[in-house]
């Protein structure tokens, strides 16, 4: 017959997000912490020496413990009052018996170490902006204590279960940035529920969420726009590229064109040695619209608008298509970013308030420019660039457009732009 235990060996599992399953019924068979389950190997303990913040945090009174205290107290003010010795010797025994139990719980009450505690999380690594991701917490060699997964951020709601079971809740992400599930915390308090101690087991896990990639640019103007390095075979379709201005009519491949129907030219070495480029316009004043936000790994959140997180979206397309047969190129930005991955930075990325201007240079592959709508100073940008053939991908209003000098200025280089939609996914702001 199962009893009730310890008021120190009961689990508990607090988790601040929707839940996923109901739960489970205790198992029949408590495992031992002498013989603890297998353990994956990617389930390996949190280094202690690495995270000063895993340390076992200071003994707290419980609520019992004050409700003692304050009893005492208000025993000993009526024997004060009324001359009854007894009851000051047992409002001062009820003082300090919370007093005793928190001078113990420094050496007695203490959850057992990271070192033995293996806490492995499963869920989807590559969530996306309203999506929802089925969490399942493993915990191995835990003390029979409670514990409590922390998630900053998420609306407050409880699982419990007892025993070693896993727990399963549901995260949902309704904005694009980063966020945390955990840490896990053990929890141990004395017999007589007196005095309790928290010590995080492991450091927590990071999600990324990102918005989707954006479709208003197609395959094939991507590849007319970033076209690919990596040339497989030696035939002749996928040695010539679409006819351009200024190309000179003996480089025209007929057999090609008739085929394809359109002017089709051999290219040259530039088109072979050029490597294709795409820059991110980050200035906060070339970007309006309704005000987005990016969630924080600590639960905040920082402001963004529509048109920028549409300029995110097109930057993450443009990084799938570099990814696919253009080595060694890059997606760079103006303000540049601080270093990291790309895909956390499109993922967490803020429009910013300086003015720095591009100044990739020069260079003999094709360029992408994804801005929002510039001002005056954009008609400077062809003079900071001498690459053969420049595209600006523009985000805003329909009805927006840059100064007309800027538009000029773009022309006589040689450039040529587009105009996209700002509007981003319902549920990410």
């Amino acid at each position: 017959m199962w009893r009730r235990p310890w008021p120190g060996t009961a689990w508990c599992f607090t988790c601040r997000t929707t839940l996923g399953a109901p739960r489970q019924p205790p198992s029949s068979r408590r495992s031992s912490p002498r013989s603890p389950r297998p353990v994956p190997a990617d389930a390996a303990p949190w280094p202690v020496a690495a995270s000063p913040g895993l340390r076992v945090r200071v003994p707290r009174p419980t609520l019992r413990a004050v409700l003692l205290v304050l009893l005492g107290a208000a025993l000993l003010a009526a024997a004060s009052f009324l001359g009854r010795p007894e009851l000051a010797a047992f409002g001062g025994l009820l003082i300090a018996l919370p007093l005793a139990a928190w001078l113990l719980g420094w050496w007695w009450v203490r959850p057992r170490g990271p070192q033995q505690v293996r806490v492995q999380r499963r869920l989807n690594e590559t969530p996306e902006v309203g999506g929802q991701s089925l969490v399942r917490l493993t915990v191995e060699g835990h003390d029979p204590g409670p514990g409590r997964e922390l998630l900053r951020g998420f609306q407050p709601q409880h699982a419990t279960s007892r025993g070693d079971e896993p727990v399963t809740y549901l995260a949902r992400f309704p904005l694009r940035g980063g966020y945390r599930l955990g840490p896990f915390l053990s929890i141990r308090t004395d017999p007589l529920g007196l005095v309790l101690r928290t010590q995080p087991q492991d450091p927590g896990h990071e999600l990324t969420v990102a918005l989707p990639p954006s479709t208003q640019v197609s395959d094939g103007d991507w590849e007319e726009l970033l076209p690919s390095r990596t040339q497989k075979g030696s035939e002749a379709d996928t040695l010539t590229r679409p006819y351009q201005e200024g190309d000179p009519y003996r480089r025209i491949h007929w057999p090609v064109s008739a085929r394809q129907g359109r002017m089709m030219v051999r290219p040259d070495a530039e088109d072979h040695d050029g490597v294709p480029a795409v820059m991110l316009d980050r200035q906060s004043a070339h970007y309006g619209g309704a005000p987005t936000w990016v969630h924080e790994p600590g639960g905040g959140r920082t402001a963004s608008t529509a048109s920028y997180d549409a300029a995110l979206r097109t930057a993450a397309a443009a990084a799938t298509v570099l990814r696919k047969g253009t080595p060694g190129a890059d997606i760079a930005a103006f303000p540049a970013w601080t270093q990291g991955r790309l895909d956390t930075l499109l993922a967490s990325s803020v429009p910013s308030p300086s003015t720095a201007q591009p100044t990739l240079g020069a260079g003999l592959g094709s360029l992408v420019i994804i801005t929002g709508i510039p001002g005056d100073a954009a008609a400077t940008w062809p003079g900071r660039h001498s690459r053969r053939r420049v595209t600006v991908l523009m985000h805003g209003p329909d009805d927006a457009a840059p100064p007309s000098a800027v538009l000029a200025a773009w022309e006589r280089a040689g450039w040529t732009w587009r105009t996209l939609s700002a509007h981003t996914l319902a549920g990410a702001s």
